[in-house]
């Protein structure tokens, strides 16, 4: 489907085109994400995860498909989650090395 059915669906109010592979492997991404940012020890490897859903969400909703939007939005999810917890621990260690 050309650049061009995509705008004229779009601006018939259509909504979405359908469902690309591209979002279905962003929204894919963004749960395996959720789901390994919480094993202890490769938890860190869900950056990574995240930034992938993320650009793939990114690609799949300039396509108009709705799942793009879903993992976008999962991604980000991940990503804010793995930076606050990262930031977390490197408080605890410090207050702990501190203390000690």
């Amino acid at each position: 489907m050309s650049e061009n059915d995509i705008n004229k669906l779009l601006k018939e109010g259509k909504g979405s085109v359908g469902h690309t592979n591209i979002g279905i492997a962003s929204i894919v991404l963004g749960i395996i994400g959720l789901i390994v940012m919480f094993v202890p020890l490769i938890g860190i490897l869900a950056i990574p995860i995240a930034i992938s859903a993320i650009i793939l969400g990114y690609l799949a909703r300039k396509r108009g498909d709705i799942y793009g939007t879903y993992g976008l939005i999962l991604g980000v999810i991940v990503l804010v989650i793995v930076v606050i917890a990262i930031l977390f621990t490197m408080y605890l260690y410090i207050s702990f090395m501190a203390g000690a």
